[in-house]
């Protein structure tokens, strides 16, 4: 497995990774932390995730973090056309899911539950775990080298 760790990632290459990961991944998570509250544009893409949702539970732990004390809730969902169109409208780079504007951390799941993208949004971390045989289907990525996510205003 080698892990690519992304600066940056300007709006076309998320864009076009999330589609891609389509055909690698099956299932998405995101995160919503005690405390840090939901704005009214999260609760309602929650709600529109709704009918692709597989489970919701209380965690301490998710690709990437590892919480000292308290829980969060876990929510995984089915990644399908409709879904990754969905996270495609709600947002323009993975550094903008954080509360309380969105939900937190989008992390993308294969099949065996291990996760291809892994985003720790609050700390502007974001990497690839690829397996040998999918790094070529990333070799035309385009890396931005600008200010990581904020290129436009859809957030």
């Amino acid at each position: 497995m080698e892990t690519i760790e992304l600066k940056t990632l300007d709006k076309h290459s998320y864009h076009s990774l999330l589609r891609e990961a389509g055909g690698i991944c099956d299932a998405f998570l995101l995160i919503v932390r005690q405390g840090n509250g939901l704005s009214r544009r999260a609760s309602d893409f929650l709600d529109e995730l709704r009918s692709h949702q597989r489970t919701v539970e209380d965690v301490s732990e998710w690709p990437g973090t590892s919480l000292i004390r308290g829980f969060a809730q876990k929510f995984v969902y089915d990644l399908n056309a409709v879904s990754i169109e969905l996270l495609i409208a709600a947002a323009n780079s993975p550094f903008y899911w954080q509360q309380p504007i969105l939900p937190e951390d989008l992390c993308l799941l294969r099949s065996d539950g291990s996760a291809l993208l892994v985003t720790i949004s609050h700390e502007h971390d974001i990497y690839l775990q690829l397996k040998e045989e999918e790094l070529p289907l990333f070799d035309d990525f385009r890396f931005s080298e600008l200010a990581p996510g904020f290129e436009d205003d859809k957030l």
